[in-house]
């Protein structure tokens, strides 16, 4: 019974990992995790971009966590930014694509990519969102998870 229980301990760890092993996943410190701590921005400034783009805007991401885009980039995709916002490329990664929601909080020049989905521990997946600010982001966080 004992190596049955040791079997269901070792498995359910190492599913717990294969969640978190994803390189661009970064939780960001205990100080901006309070919920207060960094104000979310309206869902019209961020939009996911679509499954038939996401190969290319994850390439574009592979090295870096945001790109600046332009009128030729994604264009018809991002939400309209009033001057002096601009659009940026960002990474996001989520576990159930079907149950759940960005959100995007900004503190000046950082962000935090959140995707809540229900259901239970799963390997997280790439996307990337496009985000409409003033401030060009230079420090990102990302993170995935949500209830059972």
């Amino acid at each position: 019974m004992k190596r049955i229980a040791l079997v269901a301990v070792l498995a359910v760890c190492s599913v717990c990992q294969a969640a978190v092993d994803d390189a661009w996943a970064n939780n960001p410190p205990m100080n901006l995790q309070v919920w207060n701590a960094m104000p979310e921005l309206d869902a019209s400034q961020f939009t996911e971009i679509p499954l038939s783009l996401a190969d290319e805007a994850i390439q574009r991401l592979e090295h870096t966590p945001v790109v600046a885009l332009d009128e030729h980039n994604f264009h018809v995709f991002y939400p309209p930014c009033a001057l002096p916002r601009k659009v940026y490329l960002v990474r996001a990664v989520y576990e159930h694509a079907t149950t759940g929601t960005f959100h995007v909080k900004q503190l000046g020049d950082t962000l935090w990519v959140l995707h809540y989905a229900l259901g239970p521990y799963a390997p997280r997946h790439r996307s990337a969102l496009a985000v409409c600010t003033a401030t060009e982001p230079k420090t990102i966080y990302v993170s995935a998870g949500g209830a059972l």
